[in-house]
């Protein structure tokens, strides 16, 4: 029945398509409609439905050229199998007839209206999710950003020349990531001398006085605890950011902002490589776009909705952000309360091995790769684990070390290896070492501990310590440390003393002696007990009464005892090399330093 009906109706079509131009009669353009439509009517909706699934592919190109580009992609689904009736072989070759041309127009007209149609609700129905879509984004983007704080601090460090003086209070903010539970995360080297702290809403409408629970300078990360009476209230309705995982130098994350304080910003971050920084490695991301200068520093960086890292520097020129990883973070946070600050230092002094006569020497094969020994600090631990001046270092827990001095670390590329050593495992744990010593491979235990620094006759303060001093009579004596002489430096504009230079080739020598600090004269007050003397400051001392001091509280005993003659002899390695004191006239002068806003005179313990 079906195919009969479809028949008949071509069969009529046929008759009158085939009717010669030259006999037609000329019919006007109402005329055409009405046979065009005529025709249409006499077509079933089976036919009609074949014609289209013909047409369509016919029609592709046309609507290529005039739908709207947006619409494009969409058409070749609207096209796909599924919409395209299958078609039996019998209504196929029925529809290989020629059409009447009206019929045909009026096909394709029908049949573009619908196809629009189609296309157009897909692709409202494509923005409608894209919409929705953006909107869930922007949610959690919203609730994302939630963690960011700013922490106020106001703090005032001890006068490394003047140590009796505090310099000049500063105030500075700082970005944070709240964390859960009252507590903040943020950057530790600007935590040692706060006086007080704030942790404040990033459009600044609340804050709430805080704590430092403590820090770590070396990692440069810190964690403060809120005012507990009010933190409920400034954090209500805040998300904290859980930790996760580590990034490698091909990951993608995010950096956090809240643009003017209100406005939540996720930044696309890519990964590029690895670098060093304090003595750590650190991932170097390049930013999709400029990176805020205020958040350029202890912003959270975010993948999979948890915390990977902390911003820790920008460069505007190449939109690259130094980040802080998240192994680093979770270690700091997971460590004791009481745990050690710093990480560890091996105590070697390096050189590369690129020169061919000289790996020669060294009784070195060609394959064999890592970097020269050419100082083992006696205190260090690698000199407790054995190493040697001339040693050759090729690989620390199996990293193996090229000639530059540099390990393959995972996920961050090739890495001086003291930067290897300080990040691989914290104080107190152990690391294996591989080295050559006169062509022969041995193997070392690394005890991971700081003596390097805390048992060097010049060593760094740590940030909190107020300085030790005693100002004697108008002299003004300090134990040498990286501290005081830092701060020597940059007032000098980097140049220092010839007394105090030279020390490194000097230590082991000083050590054997018995040497545990070196004492400075570092400052002279004329007072009436210095008369001749001016000229004495910036240089070291070696004797008090004939006596070596071995320390700083050696020499202050050495100092006030009585002697003989009822004077203090002091050696120093400066012209006129004898300094001599009169301790009656040292305690006359104490009304003239007062005047001169010396009030406290000594402090011979860290504080």
């Amino acid at each position: 029945m079906y195919k009969k009906l479809i028949a008949l109706c071509l069969a009529g079509l046929v008759c009158a398509s085939c009717e010669p131009t030259y006999r037609r009669p000329q019919k006007t353009q109402d005329k055409k409609a009405e046979a065009g439509a005529a025709a249409t009517s006499t077509t079933t909706l089976e036919f009609k439905n074949a014609v289209k699934s013909e047409l369509k592919p016919e029609l592709l190109p046309e609507l290529k050229n005039e739908l709207q580009p947006a619409l494009k992609n969409e058409l070749k689904q609207v096209l796909s199998a599924e919409l395209q009736p299958k078609l039996t072989a019998d209504i196929k070759d029925l529809l290989k007839a020629e059409l009447h041309p009206e019929l045909k127009t009026g096909l394709k007209t029908e049949l573009k209206n619908e196809i629009k149609s189609e296309m157009n609700a897909e692709a409202q129905a494509a923005r409608s999710e894209a919409e929705a879509a953006a909107v869930a984004q922007a949610g959690n983007v919203e609730k994302l950003c939630s963690c960011l704080v700013t922490v106020a601090l106001t703090t005032q460090d001890y006068n490394a020349i003047r140590p009796w003086e505090k310099q000049q209070a500063s105030s500075s903010r700082i970005n944070g990531v709240y964390v859960g539970e009252g507590k903040v995360l943020t950057l530790g080297s600007s935590l040692p001398h706060v006086n007080y702290v704030e942790i404040a809403l990033p459009d600044g409408s609340r804050s709430v006085p805080a704590r430092v629970l403590r820090y770590d300078t070396d990692l440069n990360l810190g964690l403060l605890e809120a005012d507990a009476a009010e933190a409920a209230d400034l954090f209500a309705g805040r998300s904290p950011l859980p930790l996760g995982d580590a990034m490698t130098h091909e990951s993608e994350a995010e950096l956090l902002c809240a643009l003017n304080g209100t406005q939540p910003t996720a930044i696309p971050l890519q990964a590029e490589l690895g670098t060093s920084d304090r003595g750590l490695p650190r991932l170097q991301m390049r930013a999709e776009q400029a990176v805020p200068g205020t958040y350029s520093h202890g912003a959270p960086v975010v993948a999979d909705g948890k915390l990977t890292g902390i911003s820790a520097g920008y460069n505007a020129a190449s939109r690259q952000l130094k980040v802080i990883n998240g192994e680093l973070i979770r270690r700091f946070m997971e460590a004791k309360p009481d745990a050690a600050q710093g990480v560890p230092l091996m105590g070697v002094v390096f050189a590369e091995l690129s020169d061919p006569v000289f790996r020669r020497y060294l009784k070195l094969a060609d394959s064999n790769t890592g970097v020269y020994v050419s100082k083992v600090v006696p205190a260090g631990a690698a000199a407790a684990a054995g190493l040697q001046d001339g040693d050759v270092l090729t690989a620390v827990e199996g990293l193996s070390i090229d000639n530059k001095g540099r390990c393959n670390l995972p996920g961050y590329g090739l890495i001086d290896v003291t930067t290897v050593v300080r990040y691989l495992k914290p104080l107190g744990e152990s690391l294996t070492m591989t080295f050559c010593r006169n062509g022969e491979e041995k193997q070392a235990v690394l005890q991971l501990n700081r003596d390097a620094e805390q048992k060097a006759l010049v060593r760094t303060e740590e940030p909190a310590e107020a300085p030790r001093y005693i100002v004697w009579g108008g002299l003004v004596f300090q134990p040498l440390t990286r501290n005081y002489l830092g701060a020597l430096q940059t007032q000098a504009n980097g140049s220092l003393p010839n007394e105090f230079l030279k020390l490194d080739e000097q230590e082991d020598a000083l050590r054997a002696r018995g040497f545990r600090e070196l004492t400075a004269l570092t400052l002279v007050y004329p007072t009436q007990a210095t008369i001749g003397y001016e000229q004495c400051q910036f240089c070291l001392v070696e004797k008090v009464n004939g006596v070596e001091p071995h320390d700083f509280a050696q020499f202050v005993s050495l100092l006030k005892a009585p002697t003989p003659t009822g004077l203090v002899e002091i050696a120093i390695n400066k012209a006129p090399y004898r300094i001599y004191m009169d301790p009656a006239a040292v305690e006359a002068s104490a009304a003239t330093l007062r005047r001169s806003g010396i009030i406290q005179t000594e402090r011979l313990t860290p504080q």
